[in-house]
């Protein structure tokens, strides 16, 4: 059986290849994953075996020697112990196409691994000590994937263009600050990816301070877009001008050739403590286009023409902008994720007047395809949106958060508040001169329910808030589930009634602003069932 599976593999060159025979009597898979074992199995467990899976596992070494010729898949990732494999570990696996090392604890691989001359997929993700990717990794001359995302190398060979059948390279490089001047080469060399033809998925993580990327991005830019397979790309462009080699949509204009993209655009220094909430980074990564515009200024067409197909855009610190609109509304039509963060000249989000026309032919005028909006730390914000208002401006708009905006007086008015009729979710958060969620300068309007969906709202740190809305004859949160408020000192009355807000399960907040609330139809202790001190819980 040993004979015929190697035959097969050296006749079937194709993914085909990957997939395991059925086990009989002398091949089988070992699946022993997650099971918190101290020491790997017995050596003749290993050597029937054509799959063996020993993920998640907690032990520290390797049998120095295994003779296993029809194993195909290893899985050891996640062994967070494994600090090193014996040298000779890999010389009597002929047939091993699938290797994870992911998320171990090892520093370089052994010299056996480059006679694995039948390896399709190596992962080294996640590695945190792995620093250095040894020229002989241009032996494995069928190999596929190749993923050393999250490692610290500093560099990587130019051996890996010997890889011609690759089609996914995933690198990670460290700051090389630490290291000395002699140690250190060009990032990527010269003419590495130009040899991979088939590379069709690139993500390249490397810091901005590095000084050696500024130097050579421009050569990798260029060798990226001339890699026509390519599909997926992550990538940091220190300058805009960059992007303007890459084919964004093919020779009919009608779609982007790259379906998948995280891109981080502009020239920007690493800190030390990261101002950008913690997991907004980890939200972006679930979008598949993706943009991030550092440190900008203007509104270059670069920026337009990605803009027009990501799903995500991150504004990071532009220094001149004075509102979003300005990339133009139709550019952010496919946008169903958007944070705008430290854009001190950034007055309002939206200028109505900038969108475009009033003709009854342009129905989807606005960010019609937002769904997640986050603010935060904006110098000078003053409102939400000014000029002309639209129903649809942010019709499918879920989730608004505001953070940490010093001059914001306006996030919603009477004629706005028709533009948010999905919203879910509304959090303010530190600032300190809104005095009213729904501010109008009349006080009469029609009767009417607004923010018919939003279900959870949270009020932190807003000293002059005074009232929910300070405009007569609008009924709100109908569907309201869930309201946290804290440091609210000044709102004492909550626009809630036990016949109406049926759907009200949870108010949070402290207990002394509790008890110092004022009620008109509706008594306190009616409410004291879903009250819970801000302090005795999450």
């Amino acid at each position: 059986m040993q004979s015929s599976t190697l035959s097969f593999l050296r006749q079937t060159g194709g993914p085909s290849a990957m997939l395991p025979e059925p086990p009989t009597q002398n091949q089988r898979k070992l699946m022993q994953g997650g099971m918190g074992l101290t020491t790997p199995p017995e050596c003749q467990e290993w050597e029937r075996s054509t799959e063996i899976h020993l993920m998640n596992n907690e032990f520290s070494e390797l049998p120095e020697t295994l003779i296993c010729p029809v194993l195909e898949t290893l899985l050891l990732n996640g062994n967070s112990r494994l600090r090193k494999i014996p040298e000779s570990f890999f010389n009597n696996m002929p047939a091993l196409q699938i290797l994870n090392l992911s998320r171990t604890r090892i520093k370089s691989l052994p010299k056996s691994l480059f006679q694995l001359i039948n390896l399709k997929r190596l992962f080294l993700n996640h590695c945190e000590l792995f620093m250095r990717l040894q020229p002989e990794i241009g032996k494995l001359r069928n190999l596929e994937i190749l993923d050393l995302e999250g490692t610290w190398i500093t560099n990587l060979p130019k051996e890996v263009q010997h890889l011609k059948t690759l089609t996914c390279l995933k690198l990670s490089f460290d700051d090389p600050v630490n290291y000395r001047k002699e140690l250190l080469n060009e990032v990527i060399p010269r003419g590495v990816l130009s040899a991979l033809a088939q590379l069709e998925e690139l993500h390249i993580d490397v810091s901005p301070d590095d000084k050696r990327w500024n130097a050579c991005v421009v050569d990798v830019a260029s060798e990226v877009c001339g890699l026509t397979t390519l599909n997926t790309l992550k990538f940091y462009f220190p300058l805009v001008e960059l992007l303007s080699g890459f084919n964004w949509s093919n020779p009919e204009g009608e779609s982007l050739s790259l379906s998948r993209f995280r891109l981080t655009v502009g020239h920007h220094f690493k800190r030390i403590m990261s101002r950008t909430p913690h997991d907004i980074e980890l939200e972006m990564e679930q979008y598949h286009r993706c943009l991030k515009y550092v440190n900008g200024a203007g509104v270059p067409e670069e920026i337009k023409v990605v803009l027009r197909y990501a799903t995500a855009f991150f504004l990071d610190r532009h220094t001149d902008i004075k509102t979003l609109s300005e990339l133009g509304c139709e550019n952010m039509m496919q946008l169903n994720w958007c944070v705008v963060g430290e854009c001190n000249e950034i007055r309002a989000i939206i200028n109505g007047d900038q969108m475009g026309s009033w003709s009854s032919s342009e129905k989807n005028i606005g960010l019609t395809a937002l769904v997640y909006l986050h603010i935060y730390r904006m110098k000078n914000l003053r409102s939400i949106w000014e000029g002309r208002v639209l129903d649809n401006g942010f019709t499918s708009l879920k989730a608004l958060t505001l953070r940490t905006c010093p001059q914001l007086t306006t996030i919603f008015t009477p004629e706005l508040l028709a533009s948010f009729g999905n919203l879910e979710e509304l959090l303010v958060d530190d600032c300190p001169v809104i005095t009213a969620l729904v501010c109008c300068d009349n006080s009469e309007h029609e009767a009417t329910h607004f923010l018919p969906k939003l279900k959870k709202v949270s009020l932190h740190y807003l000293p002059e808030l005074a009232s929910i809305s300070n405009a007569k004859g609008i009924s709100m949160l109908p569907t309201v589930e869930w309201m946290s408020v804290y440091c609210c000192p000044k709102l004492l009355c909550l626009p809630i009634d036990k016949g109406y807000h049926t759907s009200l399960k949870k108010i949070k907040g402290e207990r002394n602003w509790w008890e110092a609330l004022e009620w008109t139809s509706t008594q306190q202790h009616s409410w004291d069932d879903i009250f819970v001190p801000i302090n005795a819980c999450d």
